[in-house]
């Protein structure tokens, strides 16, 4: 005799039944077939289903009657509660593995504990008790397998015993049986907490029963599946999944996809996979309204070509657990060993699948728990080596062609999408050429500074990507015990956070405190150095991010306090006395003279490892703190924390980021020192910094690239190097248009503005305020106030009008001193010097009194910025002439005095400046001649021959109308 079992799940064939029809008729055969649903069969099995030969016996959950019994069994005793009892009758629907899990959990939970009583104690309590046959047998099975007579005697005995006691019905617990027992006899019974709630946990034993029958139900593939969708989370994509599946046949994973939809154990989420730029961030497609369970509504999603007899959903990408309750139990179902290798094995998928967008060349992330890239700043490790071979190893998923021909286009139509500035420079690059080149031929490409060009930062998807990959690393980190690349995930998803999220930044910084702190994390430290210096070290990592929270918050003395913290824990405080700080300075100054001059070799670049990494933490720290000292005013502070980050960060010189804000900070320094050799130097140091940098840059990359080109083409304009800040100009418009930044676009437009005003190109001036200045009106006050100060110039400067003074006196009507409320006040002095300036010009004497005001109280300021804004230095210098020329006519000693003795003072301020800024040299001669004009007789306008002779670069118009 043999039996052929066939397990439920096996796809049969119509062949396999056509066999099958062939095995009924030998007689020696048996044939054993487990099938849930004959709705979706063929005709054959159908036809073999109907065969005399087969018995067809319809399984369904146990009777009533023995859901007590089985719970005593279970838990060894013999009577149970009356509420136990009614909870399994009313819940369980005769699933025998359900009644155990609730029993099993129950007890683990304390809910439910097993006592000795007598059996009339136990029936005063209200306790019910089956029938004692049914516990126990009588039968005493023989020790081998051979003694058919005593298993079918067990057997026989079992059946009669439930046959009649299924006969009693209801009054099975008052059979002469039970009663006829001794009430003094000692019995185990199980016990209910006080604190059990039979009527709050019904609903969720509702849905537990539900749940484990539908999981009974499943074969041990779409079981092994659905573990690994549990431990992915509620909602996760289908990459992912397969992965963790690591199925060869993809069309057995549709099979159970599609299994799981039918079961309402799975539903789509919705993806848009048509502009797929990632495998870890999925994009959200409209749903489909009114659509029938089960469908699936993501779009682009790849159907397998031998799989066309399966639905659209077993195709599904972005999918969830239509039940949070089923995806949890579930996971508890996996074992603590299968549960660190799954989130181990999802850990890996995302640190190896996690690729930048589509218009960052879908290359990896520089960071991503450490290094995974050579970004040609730092010589290559062994592990670096191995972490590229294994991420290029991957088998990329080819893409359509037609996907890859839209995005070129549409990338190729942005990137060349006009744009004033950039017209602008473009025309400037061949009006004025470098030294040694001729004109309208471009300097050779080894002479320019590298402009990214490739860059596209507006349609940049990577820090979307990157935030997906923290939030579910973070989970599969802790799921996996990897306590040290949990700590990482924490500061780097912080880090991401810091000006974009701060909450969640701070909530981030707090958790990574708690693992630091716990024994788990130094149990497990695979780091050999000493721990009190490493904790110490990982701290001070916290405290500085915290630090730049509140830095970003505006929380100036919370961010102090943090940051000086934070150098504590480094074991490198900031000096405390001008005496310190004096000797530091020398000490840094000296280590960058050998830097630059004297040993480069021996002084940039020579640490790696985690001491080198301790050295960027604290240059990165230092420029938090430069920013903060900036932002208070302490300039000496700035200058200090500036050359320290610098030193610290040259050390290893392979931080891209950073290395670009310390040279912009270098340079600013250095600039207002009138050190311009030293900025040249370190122009030159960041032009072969940005030749170094391989690949392209990633979101963080791009605004510190931004901010260095825009600082040294800051340095540039008011230096006076027109050739040299045209070359930075071009890629410095590209990247800011892209980026969004629009104070630094601002800062930007204003500075172009001064060096088309100094060659009066109206035309391009007019056309870069409106695009840029104007348009943003309603949205940036700043933006507006730039608009109309820059009219005003154009007004003294050449006479041209672009805005009349009533429309200029209109804004400033309508907004009053609110444009003194920003941070940076510039465009509200500029905007009232020029002002004041006019009223002076066209002799409206009454009118000015309400500009000489503010004009006061700008040269009152003690903001030490104000000594460097030469030109608005020109411009209230022309003004005290004029008046000085009015007082002298009538006059007045008093005033006389008064007004030369500012008008000194400005000398002796501007002969300082106008080294720092060469640009400005000739206005400040004009200024020196017009001082020896003497004051001559009137004409018939009203005006001396001072006063004409100041006023005589632009056409004289009567205040209130337009030329």
């Amino acid at each position: 005799m043999c039996i052929v079992a066939i397990e439920e799940g096996i796809n049969i064939d119509d062949e396999s039944w056509r066999l099958l029809l062939v095995l009924l008729d030998i007689k020696t055969i048996f044939v054993i077939i487990t099938l849930t649903d004959q709705t979706s069969m063929s005709e054959v099995a159908l036809q073999c289903l109907s065969s005399n030969k087969l018995l067809q016996m319809p399984i369904s959950g146990l009777s009533h009657c023995y859901h007590l019994v089985i719970a005593c069994q279970f838990l060894d005793v013999q009577a149970v509660p009356t509420d136990l009892e009614k909870l399994i009758q009313s819940a369980s629907n005769g699933v025998p593995g359900w009644i155990q899990d609730l029993v099993i959990s129950l007890v683990q939970q304390g809910d439910l504990s097993v006592e000795t009583t007598t059996r009339a104690k136990a029936l005063e309590h209200g306790a019910v008790m089956p029938t004692p046959s049914l516990l126990y047998t009588t039968v005493a099975l023989a020790t081998t397998i051979d003694n058919q007579v005593s298993l079918d005697a067990y057997f026989k005995e079992v059946l009669d015993k439930l046959n009649a006691h299924e006969s009693h019905g209801t009054n099975k617990f008052k059979s002469n049986e039970v009663l006829a027992l001794n009430p003094n006899e000692h019995i185990q019974i199980a016990v209910l907490a006080d604190t059990f709630d039979v009527l709050n946990i019904r609903m969720s034993v509702d849905e537990d029963v539900m749940i484990m029958k539908t999981y009974d139900s499943l074969t041990a593939f779409e079981k092994m599946l659905l573990k690994c969708c549990s431990v992915l989370g509620v909602v996760f994509p289908r990459q992912m999944m397969e992965y963790l599946v690591e199925c060869e046949s993809r069309r057995k994973i549709a099979k159970a996809v599609a299994k799981l939809f039918s079961d309402r154990v799975l539903e789509c989420e919705g993806g848009d996979f048509t502009q797929e730029t990632s495998k870890v961030l999925v994009h959200r497609s409209p749903e489909i309204q009114n659509a029938e369970s089960p469908y699936c509504y993501c779009r682009g999603t790849e159907e397998l070509i031998d799989c066309a007899d399966l639905p659209k959903y077993a195709f599904c990408g972005y999918m969830r657990f239509k039940s949070t309750l089923f995806q949890t139990t579930t996971y508890d179902l996996l074992t603590e060993i299968q549960k660190y290798d799954l989130h181990a094995r999802a850990m890996m998928f995302l640190k190896q699948y996690t690729r930048r967008c589509w218009y960052c060349g879908e290359g990896c992330f520089h960071k991503l728990l450490g290094r995974c890239t050579n970004d040609g700043l730092v010589n290559e490790s062994t592990d670096l080596k191995n972490t590229q071979e294994m991420i290029q190893s991957l088998a990329e998923e080819s893409r359509h062609v037609t996907r890859r021909l839209t995005r070129s286009t549409k990338s190729l139509e942005h990137m060349f999408q006009s744009s004033v500035m950039i017209r602008i420079f473009s025309e400037e690059l061949l009006r004025f050429p470098g030294q040694g080149s001729e004109i309208g031929v471009l300097p050779k490409s080894d002479t320019h500074v590298r402009s990214f060009s490739s860059l596209d930062v507006a349609n940049c998807e990577c820090l979307s990507i990157a935030l997906a990959a923290y939030v579910q690393l973070i989970v599969h980190c802790r799921g996996a015990g990897e306590h040290e690349k949990l700590f990482e995930a924490y500061l780097e998803y912080a880090d991401l956070c810091v000006n974009s999220n701060t909450p969640q930044a701070l909530c981030l910084l707090n958790e990574a405190e708690t693992v630091i702190m716990s024994d788990e994390y130094w149990s497990h430290c695979r780091l050999n150095c000493k721990i009190s210096w490493f904790k110490d070290f990982c701290l001070g990592r916290i405290v500085s991010l915290r630090g730049g929270c509140m830095l970003a918050s505006g929380e100036l003395i919370e961010a102090r306090k943090h940051l000086h913290r934070a150098l504590e824990l480094f074991r490198d405080p900031f000096p405390t006395t001008k005496y310190q700080q004096m000797i530091r300075n020398m000490h840094i100054t000296v280590r960058q003279w050998m830097a630059f001059k004297v040993a480069p070799k021996a002084f940039v670049g020579t640490e790696d490892g985690l001491i080198g990494f301790f050295y960027e933490e604290v240059a990165i720290t230092l420029n938090r703190l430069y920013t903060l000292f900036i932002g208070c005013k302490e300039y000496s502070n700035a200058e200090l924390t500036a050359k320290w980050s610098f030193d610290y960060a040259l050390r290893r010189n392979s931080n891209f980021k950073l290395l670009c804000e310390c040279y912009g900070n270098m340079i600013t320094t250095h600039f207002n020192n009138q050190e311009f050799s030293k900025c040249v130097k370190i122009v030159n140091m960041a032009i072969e910094l940005s030749r170094r940098k391989r690949g392209r840059l990633d979101d963080a990359e791009a605004r510190a690239v931004c901010v260095l080109y825009t600082t040294v083409f800051l340095f540039y304009v008011d230096y006076g190097k027109k050739n040299e800040s045209l070359e930075f100009g071009l890629p410095v418009m590209h990247m800011v248009s892209m980026l969004h930044e629009s104070s630094m676009r601002v800062r930007l437009v204003v500075s172009v503005l001064r060096l088309l005003l100094s060659d009066l190109h109206i035309n391009e001036m007019v056309l870069l305020m409106r695009e840029n200045l104007y348009m943003d009106g309603e949205f940036d006050l700043s933006s507006t106030t730039w608009y109309y100060t820059y009219s005003l110039m154009i007004l003294i400067e050449t006479g041209y009008c672009v805005e009349s003074y009533q429309q200029c006196e209109r804004f400033y009507m309508q907004h009053g001193d609110t444009i003194l409320a920003f941070k940076s006040k510039d465009a509200a002095w500029d905007y009232f010097g020029c002002m004041w300036l006019i009223t002076v010009r066209v002799c409206a004497w009454e009118t000015s009194v309400l500009w000489e005001k503010k004009v006061k109280e700008i040269m009152s300021t003690e903001n030490k910025q104000i000594e460097y804004k030469i030109h608005l230095q020109l411009i209230l210098l022309e003004g005290w002439l004029i008046m000085l020329v009015r007082e002298i006519d009538a006059m007045n000693e008093s005033q006389i005095t008064i007004i030369k003795e500012t008008i000194k003072n400005m000398f002796g301020t501007m002969s300082k400046s106008c080294r720092r800024a060469p640009i400005y040299q000739p206005s400040i001669c004009l200024a020196i001649t017009v001082r020896e004009i003497q004051p001559g007789d009137r004409r018939t306008d009203g005006r001396t021959d001072g006063q004409r002779s100041l006023s005589n670069r632009v056409p004289f118009y009567p205040l209130g109308t337009e030329p």
